[in-house]
């Protein structure tokens, strides 16, 4: 039996699609790779004090691209491994004048692959299902996980 490298599963890049930086440039707006699923962090940018992070395995690196409300209920449905293409299409604003974004997310089932488990660390845990509930065991406790 011959040794295989193992990859790091630590994003080359952190990113969100669509908005601007704090610099004032643009992040990306589209990014196309195998999608890995996600991660909640923990987030002081976040009203819920969590934020999922989706890998996305490019052609070229790993990509981490931070979830927003719109993102992470269409990525809900993608299955893990098919490659998967996310674009920001536009900001709308809320019935109550708050900004959101919208992203358009297309799925190619015909091409896909076993993703690697991802990453758990202390302080983050892979996101449960939609409507699921946190490990009773993790670290945030036996409490919903806010979405």
């Amino acid at each position: 039996m011959a040794f295989k490298k193992i990859e790091s599963l630590e994003p080359e890049v952190k990113s969100a699609l669509g908005g601007r930086k704090k610099d004032g440039t643009e992040n990306p707006k589209t990014i196309t790779g195998y999608y890995y699923g996600s991660v909640l962090k923990p987030s002081d940018k976040s009203k819920t004090g969590f934020q999922h992070l989706h890998y996305f395995k490019t052609e070229t690196k790993l990509v981490g691209i931070y979830g927003s409300t719109d993102l992470d209920e269409k990525l809900a449905s993608v299955t893990c491994g098919n490659k998967v293409r996310a674009t920001f299409q536009e900001m709308k604003k809320t019935k109550t004048g708050n900004d959101f974004k919208v992203y358009l997310v297309e799925e190619d089932s015909d091409d896909s692959m076993v993703p690697p488990e991802l990453p758990k660390q202390r302080g983050e845990q892979p996101a449960p299902p939609k409507g699921g509930r946190a490990n009773p065991h993790s670290d945030f406790g036996n409490e919903d996980v806010p979405f």
